[in-house]
């Protein structure tokens, strides 16, 4: 196969944001391995934030490396299958981004008789949405066969789950914009509660909330906007670049180094790393 400069671009660029990944991955792995030592409490969130952000990094990097081949053809792994290879990441780190805010919904709705537990329900929903999601998968791959597609959403279960997929940044956009300024009110306007949360947690929490909303409401509209209007294929490595390293790279990186940050009192105390207090 003889490659164009739009292939070699798309190509270098592709190795280069695979290497962009092995950042989050050495930070989450050192997280982890440092927390693990520190602290005895409940680790639910925190392992299940550690696992999802492991797992979406490590697809991510493999599937861009696959890519490359998949273009040359030197590989047994169809479009269609490359199409869900580089998929699934964005649901992982979505996962990652809702056990967050599953931390600040626990301590919002947390009273003085006791701590909210949501885990049940938090639970549910991705044991739905995963269903949904390996679903729609199935049925595409049943009714389209496994065939050399165009590497974009091409059949219309392919850009249904795209769509949901934009969908989904939009629901996650909401629920932070809604408990971040929760909190604001709830520990910082509304009186001196628990000085703790106001010092440690509402700093972490602005941060987040701003940054998510702002990168999440952007990517919402890109995807979407990406399944049902076709990319001219010279900008494919462009667009790959901005989208994924602003909107995908640099908040993960931004959140692990926020949630990284917190006090030994917290620490101490066994709080989750995720919910950035108690």
């Amino acid at each position: 196969m003889t490659w164009s400069d739009d292939d070699i671009k798309y190509a270098v660029t592709h190795v280069l944001l695979a290497l962009f990944y092995l950042m989050p991955i050495g930070m989450c792995s050192w997280r982890q391995f440092c927390s693990s030592v520190e602290h005895k409490g409940d680790l639910f969130w925190q392992r299940t934030f550690t696992a999802f952000m492991l797992l979406g990094c490590l697809v991510r990097l493999s599937s861009w490396i696959g890519a490359i081949f998949v273009m040359s053809g030197s590989t047994g792994v169809s479009l269609i299958g490359n199409f869900y290879w580089n998929l699934y990441p964005s649901f992982f780190f979505c996962s990652d981004y809702v056990t967050v805010l599953f931390t600040w919904m626990e301590i919002f709705h947390s009273t003085h008789e006791g701590k909210a537990n949501l885990k049940p329900l938090y639970i549910y929903v991705s044991v739905v949405t995963y269903s949904a999601v390996i679903g729609i998968m199935i049925g595409d791959i049943v009714i389209s066969g496994t065939g050399n597609l165009l590497p974009l959403p091409e059949t219309l279960l392919q850009k249904v789950l795209n769509t949901f997929d934009g969908a989904l940044y939009f629901i996650i956009t909401v629920g932070y914009l809604v408990y971040g300024g929760g909190f604001y009110y709830k520990f910082y306007k509304n009186g001196p509660l628990l000085s703790r949360v106001k010092t440690h947690v509402m700093p972490r929490v602005k941060i987040l909330t701003v940054a998510i909303s702002i990168c999440y409401t952007f990517r919402a509209v890109i995807t979407i906007w990406n399944t049902w209007v076709v990319w001219p294929k010279e900008l494919f490595w462009v667009i790959d670049l901005v989208y994924y390293l602003f909107l995908e790279i640099l908040p993960n990186i931004l959140m692990l180094i926020v949630l990284q940050h917190r006090s030994t009192e917290e620490a101490d105390e066994g709080t989750s790393v995720q919910s950035g207090g108690k």
